[in-house]
């Protein structure tokens, strides 16, 4: 990814929300938010005509939430350090979100496993079928963004360590774009991740 300016001495980078990266990621933001919208319908209306009963969500999930609201705060933190340019606070910050991703990861088996223990499995009903779907879905989902986040931090504690490294870093925009997309990316799988919990508990008080 390399700056280029049009003959009138555009730059790229000049506007992000408009990059073709950013257009890219909201497009593929988009079409997962449809995916798994689509799959929550599916569910209502199985619900509704096979009188499928919705399951408990367990504990360990509402704790992978706790876990992924933590990623999206050191993420933020990660990002006013970035504009203030201070390099300490921001790997730290990037570095406890990368391993708290794989917290909530960890999280999610251990409530995966918990379900079968419970026999709760794929053939217990389709309210757990669909329980199954759409957490292992955005599982594959967080687990897709990781390397992202990895390459950024590599990236970033590679160019740290030359001379000028930290000053080249922060007044980058290529790195401020990147830092834009995986922080987006981030924000709407947590989201996306909320909404699911609050689906599965309000149909749980529904039933």
């Amino acid at each position: 990814m390399s700056q280029t300016k049009d003959r009138r001495g555009y730059s790229e980078y000049e506007n992000l929300a408009f990059h073709p990266y950013n257009v890219m990621l909201v497009f593929v933001m988009m079409a997962i938010g449809m995916l798994f919208f689509g799959i929550m319908v599916a569910f209502i209306y199985t619900r509704v005509e096979n009188g499928v009963m919705p399951i408990r969500l367990p504990w360990l999930f509402l704790l992978s939430t706790a876990v992924l609201l933590g990623c999206s705060y050191f993420l933020k933190r990660a990002k006013a350090a970035f504009e203030s340019d201070e390099p300490v606070a921001f790997k730290n910050s990037l570095t406890r979100t990368f391993w708290l991703t794989w917290v909530f990861l960890l999280v999610q088996v251990a409530a995966w496993t918990w379900l079968f223990s419970q026999n709760l499995d794929l053939k217990s009903g389709q309210g757990a079928g669909y329980l199954y779907l759409l957490s292992m879905l955005h599982f594959a989902h967080v687990l897709a963004g990781i390397p992202f986040l990895w390459f950024f931090l590599r990236k970033f504690k590679k160019q740290m360590a030359s001379e000028m490294g930290g000053l080249l870093f922060f007044s980058d925009p290529e790195k401020r774009l990147q830092l834009r997309l995986v922080s987006m990316y981030w924000h709407f799988l947590d989201g996306l991740w909320l909404m699911l919990v609050l689906f599965f508990l309000v149909n749980w008080l529904l039933q």
